[in-house]
């Protein structure tokens, strides 16, 4: 039975939420109290979601296709529902492989929104959704009185005989076509309309095959062309005219202009394409998984600030004043930006950030501002990484440069402070914390032990399972209490 407690009433648009993601579910329930719609309550499987829409009535249904638990997913979920509810259905899945849009199409649905979901795209989408899907039962519904309602009605109508010549035009339909009543009385309707569908392909036979079939037709969002050579997006319906004894007279035409909702569409189009170009422009300075991250409002207030688990690394340039001495300014600048571009590459590549460059160094975090599974392994594999990276830098040496470059790692992993700090005229995404200090204390400590990579020994421990480490000796760290053993990263096992 579907508790009470799942079931709410109100008269704005009632929405049910199928999916198996509590978490998910719980943000798409926010965003959805956010622009005023009711959530009727969440299903995380096919099973209870037919249950409570069964109960509930919704008038609109936001359903994840791979559905974990229960014994259907959400494509086979949708079609039972069809067989039962006249509901619209939104797909919101990770899912976008051609062969479960493939299954998906086969139910109709009325949008498909990929995760990680945008907001404003969720929110248009649902408007959209909903307002196609009231237009057509509207359309469903009034196909048996449109004859007596021709001259009041909001639409275009176009009324024809049984051999498809105009009898009457509206004025909604005058104004389209761009003809009058009287002209186009008696011609045949290909003479003063056409349809094309989304591919520009030309329409034909529309109305005499709603008059064989005996049956309406719907267009949607079909591109109509009049005589005035004036192109209109509309939803066009076709419904065949009958007498009593269900001889056909003719057919009555409604055109439902939706230049407003096309444009909408097209600005929906624009936005997306201006955030796409913004998430490109942000992906030269971040990894893709965390610009998608920091474009999402709902993660905004993290950035404010939170304690994570993190894994630091600090990397510093061996004799670097050296080198500098050996270049002009420009030069060193350069020669610096080539080689952290290879750096930075490498660090996106493996999901880690670049938080802080520290003159001729880098501070580089794993697991802020969220934390991933792996990310103290993805950690140490990139200093290895970094130093194969090194030896094919140094194959191609610049002449001015009369040393082999070397560079110094430290890596620590523990609880830090990560989020904003700053004032008001200046803001800054950083970390702070024991593993902070302790990565920078390791860097400073490869100039004296003769090893490029050191790790603390809880990083150690975390990688060992993957990575061949090896203890280098017990060490006293500047502000740390007790000596600390120390590692070397060896390579992966």
């Amino acid at each position: 039975m579907v508790g009470k407690q799942n079931v709410i009433v109100s008269l704005a648009s009632r929405i049910l939420i199928v999916e198996d993601e509590n978490i998910v579910a719980r943000d798409i329930q926010t965003i959805l109290r956010k622009f005023g719609y009711t959530s009727v309550g969440i299903a995380n499987n096919g099973e209870k979601a037919i249950q409570m829409a069964r109960v509930t009535h919704p008038d609109l249904v936001l359903m994840d296709i791979a559905l974990g638990t229960g014994f259907i997913d959400g494509v086979q979920t949708v079609a039972k529902l069809k067989e039962m509810l006249d509901v619209p259905v939104i797909y919101i899945t990770s899912h976008s492989d051609e062969g479960t849009l493939r299954r998906a199409r086969i139910t109709e649905p009325h949008g498909y929104i990929l995760k990680p979901i945008n907001v404003r795209e969720l929110q248009v989408t649902i408007e959209m959704c909903l307002y196609k899907h009231k237009t057509e039962k509207q359309f469903r519904e009034n196909a048996n009185w449109l004859n007596t309602t021709l001259t009041s009605i909001g639409d275009g109508v176009i009324a024809t005989d049984s051999i498809a010549r105009v009898k009457f035009l509206n004025p909604i339909a005058e104004s389209l076509l761009g003809i009058q009543e009287g002209i186009a009385r008696g011609r045949i309707v290909d003479e003063v309309m056409s349809l094309r569908d989304s591919q520009g392909a030309l329409i034909e036979n529309f109305v005499s095959n709603a008059t064989k079939n005996h049956k309406a037709s719907i267009f949607e969002q079909v591109m109509l062309s009049g005589s005035n050579g004036k192109n209109t997006p509309v939803i066009c319906t076709v419904a065949p005219i009958q007498d009593a004894t269900g001889n056909s007279q003719g057919c009555v035409l409604t055109l439902r202009d939706i230049s407003e909702l096309h444009a909408k569409s097209e600005e929906l189009s624009r936005r997306v394409e201006d955030v796409e170009q913004a998430k490109r422009l942000l992906e030269r300075y971040f990894p893709e998984n965390l610009v998608d991250y920091l474009v999402d409002n709902r993660h905004q207030t993290e950035l404010e600030g939170k304690n994570v688990q993190a894994t630091m690394l600090f990397c510093d340039v061996r004799n670097s004043t050296g080198i500098a001495e050996q270049m002009d300014p420009s030069e060193f600048a350069a020669f610096l930006s080539e080689l952290f571009t290879g750096l930075m590459d490498l660090t996106y590549a493996n999901g880690g950030s670049v938080n802080k460059i520290l003159g001729d160094g880098l501070l580089i975090t794993f697991g802020c501002p969220f934390p991933e599974e792996e990310d103290t392994i993805n950690c140490v594999r990139l200093a290895l990484q970094v130093r194969e990276y090194l030896r094919a830098f140094n194959d191609n040496l610049s002449s001015k440069l009369i040393t082999p470059l070397a560079m110094g790692i430290g890596i620590s992993t523990g609880t830090v402070f990560a989020g904003n700090i700053g004032s008001s005229r200046h803001m800054e995404y950083t970390v702070l914390g024991d593993a902070v200090n302790t990565a920078s204390r390791l860097e400073a400590l490869t100039k004296t032990t003769g090893h490029d990579i050191l790790l603390d020994s809880f990083t150690s421990r975390c990688v060992s399972h993957e990575i061949n480490t090896e203890a280098i000796g017990v060490f006293q760290i500047r502000g740390k209490k007790e000596p600390q053993e120390i590692f070397f990263p060896v390579g992966m096992l």
